[in-house]
């Protein structure tokens, strides 16, 4: 009897070992199709859907060499910067996707923070031409160079600077590039000029799709700042949140100026901060 139990408690486990193994194969074969919808939607999204749009970004290009009226004009240029917004997000949404991945590609080389700053500052006020916000960029002398992806932290940096924007109905949304003593970090604060996020709120606009309530009316779904936080997460770096004492938000980026794939070094002064306007 004791054998006869022992055979059928074997046999029992065998079963659950089986389960378990046909369990497995179904989560390996998912995953392996998950990967494979992935690989479609970044080809279908790079083709589908970024080459009819330059085409018609091109093809407005085309049209203001004409004799145009200024209203025309004006409805060109929407076009123009609508296009471009939805380019943005198609980046966007690929970028994501690799990360999830775990395939961003990043290529760190020592860049100046100054050229990062001013290129997402002049990017940020392409996209956001016709509203009452002034984005301007401050540098303070004296920051060493980085060892970046430059472009990549310029896509970062634009995300953060454009939801800044959002949240800042009127007046100016500075970006400083600072080095504060003894942080061995560059600090970039992007500081919105309206109403901020209660508390509770501020890091679901991190998270894609989940954005708190208030953050989607002003049309942000976390995408942008979710890969923001990513790509500087890459870099070692991090982005914080907080309160302004007139009740807005400050978005803090902090980059390391040495990490573990850099070997560049040089002491800064703290000379006043220049103005890049």
């Amino acid at each position: 009897a004791t054998v006869h139990a022992l055979l059928e408690a074997v046999d029992t486990l065998g079963g659950i070992f089986r389960e378990f193994a046909s369990a497995q194969r179904r989560a390996i074969d998912a995953r392996e199709a998950t990967e494979r919808m992935r690989g479609l939607l970044l080809a279908s999204m790079s083709h589908d859907l970024k080459a009819p749009l330059n085409a018609v970004l091109g093809f407005t290009e085309l049209v203001r060499r004409n004799p145009l009226t200024k209203e025309q004009h004006e409805s060109l240029a929407i076009i123009e910067q609508r296009g471009r917004e939805l380019l943005v997000l198609i980046d966007t949404i690929l970028d994501s996707a690799r990360v999830e991945a775990g395939e961003l590609e990043v290529s760190p080389e020592p860049t100046q923070i100054g050229d990062v700053v001013m290129s997402s500052v002049l990017e940020a006020r392409d996209l956001s031409v016709g509203s009452e916000v002034q984005i301007m960029g401050e540098i303070q002398p004296g920051i060493p160079p980085l060892l970046i992806d430059g472009t990549r932290i310029v896509q970062a940096l634009t995300a953060v600077v454009m939801t800044a924007a959002r949240f800042s109905d009127k007046g100016i949304v500075p970006v400083r590039a600072t080095l504060p003593e003894e942080a061995g970090r560059v600090r970039i604060e992007v500081e919105t000029s309206g109403e901020g996020l209660p508390l509770q709120e501020r890091e679901k606009i991190f998270d894609a799709f989940k954005s708190a309530e208030s953050a989607r009316r002003q049309g942000g779904l976390g995408l942008g700042l979710g890969l923001a936080r990513a790509i500087v997460e890459i870099h070692s770096g991090s982005i914080e949140v907080d309160s302004t004492p007139g009740g807005g938000m400050v978005f803090c980026v902090w980059l390391p100026i040495d990490n573990t794939n850099q070997a560049i070094r040089s002491r800064a002064s703290r000379p006043a901060i220049s103005d890049l306007g």
